[in-house]
């Protein structure tokens, strides 16, 4: 990472760490990881973006994400939701971490899934188990 950081006419660049490692431990095949910026969208939703960065420069989140003008899927929260056209993602991981241990959680296994058609169709996991 220190090696690939360099100056930049915004500050620091630096590259991106699973770009940079997730070909070397996962088989490529048919996967495309998208750089940072890099547009990509199917059936009219937009799937490029992480959610933590919001317009103009302010935090991501799914309320100021769902002002854009398109319909998306995001995550970066830990905790599903649907705001008008926003649709956010929880989280793929063991849901009680160190620093969350005994605090009130909005955490949740939680996925979307995109239909042929552009319908998304949000997909809990609850102790381990999912039910389409």
């Amino acid at each position: 990472m220190v090696d690939g950081a360099s100056w930049g006419p915004g500050g620091v660049q630096r590259i991106d760490p699973l770009a940079a490692i997730f070909p070397s431990v996962v088989d490529m095949d048919g996967i495309r990881v998208l750089r940072t910026g890099e547009k990509f969208a199917l059936r009219g939703i937009t799937l490029d973006m992480h959610g933590d960065r919001g317009p103009n420069g302010s935090r991501g989140s799914i309320v100021n994400l769902r002002d854009i003008g398109v319909k998306s899927v995001i995550g970066h929260a830990h905790s599903p939701g649907i705001d008008e056209g926003c649709w956010q993602v929880g989280c793929s991981c063991v849901l009680v971490q160190d620093y969350t241990e005994g605090a009130p959680s909005s955490w949740l296994n939680a996925h979307v899934l995109l239909h042929d058609d552009g319908k998304r169709q949000m997909l809990f996991v609850i102790d381990g188990r999912w039910r389409a």
